[in-house]
């Protein structure tokens, strides 16, 4: 029995120290090939020029940002959490690409309504990601003390991703139902990119305040704001 015991730890020890690398490796790889295939299906002359239009500007901005906001989050949870890999944290990443690809190719059909779609796609990715970081940081002991760190941000970022989802899917059921002008178009947007900023601020902030590092960036913002105002 012991020796059962011990080969079990061993093994693992051993699952926990590949999460990392497994995970920061393959999303890597997943938001390359997306930012690549959204900077090839440019579309320049709707960028500026007379066929440019502001949605599609916002369009792009708001893709680059959901990239960029994939690898930031799941670099910051591998950073602190460890368990072994299952196959439900191997679909995740993958689905996560395929909603960005979705994503880039609504944005190239001129398809606001199935762009919509799948931004709801992506919130609920979002929160179903949230939720297994959660369930399955528990079944390590390790992670016990960072668990209870990350409990309130998860259910801000869950929460949040869910709100958004519903608010993507009234906004695809708006603009399939009725043609809206540019102006209008540009509005919906902008509400989209507003929320992909505030969602991070927000799950950045609580999460930061929570491990403790909001501190430490006062304090050091202080200690700078006083070095500035001493007189030389």
């Amino acid at each position: 029995m012991g020796t059962h015991a011990q080969s079990t730890q061993y093994l693992k020890r051993i699952g926990r120290k590949s999460h990392h690398d497994f995970y920061i490796q393959l999303v890597s790889i997943i938001c390359s090939l997306a930012l690549a295939h959204m900077l090839q299906s440019l579309q320049i002359k709707r960028l500026y020029g007379d066929e440019s239009t502001v949605s599609y500007a916002l369009q792009n901005a708001a893709i680059f940002w959901v990239i960029v906001l994939v690898w930031h989050e799941y670099a910051i949870s591998t950073a602190y959490l460890r368990w072994v890999v299952s196959l439900t944290d191997s679909l995740i990443p993958f689905l996560f690409g395929v909603g960005m690809f979705a994503l880039i190719e609504a944005t190239n059909s001129a398809s606001d309504s199935w762009w919509f779609f799948w931004f709801a796609v992506f919130c609920c990715l979002g929160a179903t990601a949230y939720f297994n970081q959660s369930v399955s940081s528990k079944r390590d002991e390790s992670n016990k003390k960072v668990i209870s760190r990350f409990r309130r941000m998860n259910r801000w970022a869950i929460g949040i991703s869910l709100i958004c989802s519903v608010a993507a899917i009234a906004m695809a059921v708006a603009t399939a139902s009725s043609a809206w002008d540019e102006n209008e178009l540009g509005l919906f947007y902008s509400i989209v990119l507003i929320a992909l900023l505030v969602f991070t601020g927000v799950v950045n902030h609580v999460r930061d305040d929570d491990l403790g590092l909001n501190n430490i960036v006062k304090i050091n913002a202080f200690g700078l704001f006083k070095r500035f105002k001493t007189p030389v």
